[in-house]
């Protein structure tokens, strides 16, 4: 069962979630949509839109949360900000932080990433994850658009941790860690770019966009 905080909003665990998100009904072999418990890796999920309830939350979620949206439109909220998804959206929500989705347009297409504060402890400390990826820091921005080499680059990141899980080798967990971490990475540059380009727009002076560069 979830927790209530003084805010009346269950908080539900990663193990909590997928009831919550999710109906039985996914005929998809991707990622976790019907997977086999053996196949499972502990702190980390990944699911496409089949098989996704049409209305979730508000709710908080101890763990982190990445949706790659391909195809259609939806509204989410994250924290206090409401945002209307459209395709090519990259959302990012962090630990307790409120999120909640409606309206899916029949269209939807996406792909979403569930993982604990530790599941890239080998690569990342946990307590550095919200300082090192501006989108989950509190104050970051959790919403962007990206372009479509952008996009596709993701995706394809995504398709190899689907891979991995079908195919049960030696060191799948390492790898997708590291698909996960490249990700973030992609998304971070992706951030900086656009913050880049902004400055070039107002004027900003050289030096100042030279040190946002390094």
């Amino acid at each position: 069962m979830a927790k209530k905080n003084f805010t009346g909003i269950p908080q539900y665990t990663l193990e909590q979630f997928r009831p919550v998100h999710r109906n039985k009904a996914a005929s998809s072999s991707f990622g976790y949509n019907r997977i086999e418990k053996e196949k499972m890796i502990e702190g980390f999920e990944l699911y496409s839109n089949e098989g996704l309830l049409r209305s979730i939350g508000p709710l908080k979620s101890i763990f982190y949360r990445i949706s790659i949206h391909i195809k259609g439109t939806l509204d989410m909220q994250i924290g206090l900000e409401h945002f209307k998804h459209v395709p090519q959206t990259i959302a990012f929500t962090h630990i307790n932080q409120v999120f909640a989705k409606s309206n899916i347009s029949d269209d939807f297409l996406c792909y979403y990433i569930l993982f604990k504060q530790d599941f890239l402890q080998e690569i990342i400390a946990p307590s550095s994850i919200d300082n090192e990826f501006p989108f989950y820091h509190i104050n970051g921005t959790p919403v962007f658009q990206l372009a479509k080499d952008e996009l596709n680059a993701m995706v394809e990141l995504v398709l190899k941790m689907d891979d991995e899980l079908k195919r049960q080798q030696t060191g799948r967990t390492k790898a997708i860690q590291m698909y996960v971490y490249l990700l973030l990475l992609q998304a971070k540059e992706v951030m900086k770019d656009k913050a880049y380009r902004q400055m070039q727009l107002l004027g900003a002076p050289t030096a100042l966009r030279r040190g946002f560069r390094s």
